[in-house]
This record gives structure tokens, C-alpha cells and sequence, in this order.
């Protein structure tokens, strides 16, 4: 676990210290999806194939993921819905001109996986339950 830039460059130079240090691993879930970008060169760069060696999963689910070779599995946010929940909060109500705090001072908002080329099926025990690549 570490932090910094969440950048391809970021998550290229994560990937290849934990490559060099030597622990085995079968997947990396990266913070975002540049970084799993970064971390996709890498594996590639160490002579790992993804899916076949290391399942890579990002999260965001930006435009690229669809497009790199293996296509990224990635977990999608709903932007859309997060812009207007903080312009909800944030603005005040015009008829009262007050501001609007949530219930509990947070909003939650609903992810999913979305599966593509970048992951493998376990060996054993039942896959889980997955949408499929329905686009953006």
C-alpha cells in the first residue's frame, strides 16, 4: 500500500519495486485506472502476461480502459451522479436560501465491476457476480 500520484508513471514504478522485491502475487487492484496503466507496462516490461500471470483491475472506469491491450477490467463510478449529489449539498436551496447538509454527512453512491480482458476466472469456487462491458 502506498500513495503518491495516482499517475501511469506512478503506478509503472510501484509495480516494478514490488516486482523487484520478490513478493508473489496473482492480481494487483490499482487505485485508479492510469495507475493500473502504469502497472500493465510494468508486468509487460518483466516478462508477465496479464491476464495469464497477474490479473490487473483498475477503478474509474476512464475511456482508455476500453481500449488497451488486454482491455482493463475496472470498477465504474457514477460521475454523472456524484457532480450532481455535490451541487445538491453544496448550493443552497433557493426558496429557503439555506444550505443543505446530508442525512449523516455523506452520500452513498453505487459502483460496479466491470469485466474485461485484464483478469482470469479463479481455479476453483464459484465466479462472482459481474456486469459485463455495456460501454459508457
Amino acid at each position: 500500500m502506498h500513495t503518491g500520484a495516482f499517475s501511469p508513471a506512478f503506478g509503472h514504478q510501484r509495480l516494478a519495486h514490488l516486482l523487484a522485491s520478490g513478493p508473489e502475487f496473482s492480481a494487483v487492484f490499482a487505485a485508479n485506472d492510469m495507475v493500473a496503466i502504469g502497472a500493465l507496462r510494468a508486468l509487460e516490461e518483466a516478462g508477465l502476461r496479464v491476464p495469464d500471470d497477474v490479473s490487473l483491475v483498475g477503478y474509474d472506469d476512464v475511456p482508455a480502459a476500453a481500449t488497451l491491450r488486454p482491455r482493463l477490467t475496472t470498477v465504474r463510478v457514477p460521475l454523472e451522479e456524484m457532480g450532481r449529489e455535490a451541487v445538491r449539498i453544496a448550493v443552497p436551496d433557493t426558496e429557503s436560501d439555506a444550505w443543505r447538509p446530508t442525512a449523516g454527512g455523506g452520500v452513498r453512491l453505487g459502483t460496479h465491476i466491470v469485466v474485461r480482458d485484464s483478469v482470469t476466472r479463479r481455479a476453483s469456487g464459484p465466479a462472482p457476480a459481474c456486469s459485463g462491458d455495456s460501454g459508457r
